[in-house]
């Protein structure tokens, strides 16, 4: 059973095991953000498929290969957005983000919010889209937002990707490039984004994670990784799992 002590053990651990990594959650759900993880961009611009949607906020609907699973709720498809925004069983091509905790983006759909903004893909500058690894339950599923502008039509750029992990549900995003070099600072390091998860429904439910929402938190070179904490059934299963944690929170990829 989910209760206050557990959540709030969890959340003590996490805060002992390093003062300098900032940690979101957990939610409702029992999903949990760090970005004490190694920044490990995966270029997929040589290898993956590409998406040109040739109009301003579109989505592309794209088979992952494996199944993930988001809120105890599994997918074959991923369907993202130009503006930084994977949505699962439907598309979401809205262009002005929302906070999370209290706003429900379209379609009420679960939602994974990137670094959700008012991007623009080009033709110079497609997105691309793969998936690695051949294991069944060691694949990932990469979206790479590559050189994205900050619309309408601004030439400054920037650059960011999310990993989708089979086996552990784990959601990495990472960011390259998220200073819009040159232009008025309305845009840089998520400062007009929003960034975190949701749930159908979930600013009402509490399965949303939000780790920013319109502020500058989003740095070049930031990694945040989002899973699920285990939830024990015994005493000795709370011990061990703020163990997991700490280990979980010290680790590096």
């Amino acid at each position: 059973m989910r209760h206050a002590s557990y959540i709030a053990a969890i959340i003590a651990a996490a805060a002992a095991v390093s003062a300098r990594a900032k940690t979101v959650g957990p939610d409702a759900y029992l999903y949990l953000a760090t970005d004490e993880v190694n920044y490990a961009w995966e270029d997929i611009s040589d290898t993956g498929s590409t998406w040109q949607p040739g109009a301003d906020d579109k989505a592309k609907t794209a088979k992952m290969g494996f199944d993930f699973t988001i809120y105890g709720k599994t997918y074959a498809y991923a369907r993202f957005s130009d503006n930084g925004l994977i949505a699962f069983g439907n598309e979401n091509t809205q262009e002005t983000n929302v906070d999370l905790t209290s706003q429900s983006p379209a379609w009420d759909l679960p939602t994974i919010a990137v670094l959700w903004d008012d991007w623009l893909i080009t033709a110079s500058a497609p997105a691309y889209y793969d998936t690695l690894g051949t294991v069944p339950g060691d694949r990932r599923f990469i979206v790479q937002w590559e050189q994205v502008e900050a619309a309408p039509g601004s030439p400054d750029t920037v650059t960011f990707q999310a990993i989708l992990y089979e086996g552990s549900g784990t959601i990495l995003l990472q960011y390259q490039d998220v200073v819009v070099t040159g232009g008025d600072g309305s845009h840089d390091n998520g400062l007009s984004a929003t960034v975190g998860i949701r749930d159908t429904g979930g600013q009402t439910s509490g399965r949303n994670l939000q780790w920013s929402y319109n502020q500058a938190a989003i740095d070049d070179g930031m990694a945040i990784r989002i899973t699920i904490i285990p939830e024990p059934v015994t005493m000795a299963g709370l011990v061990l799992g703020i163990g997991c944690l700490a280990r979980y929170v010290r680790k590096r990829r």
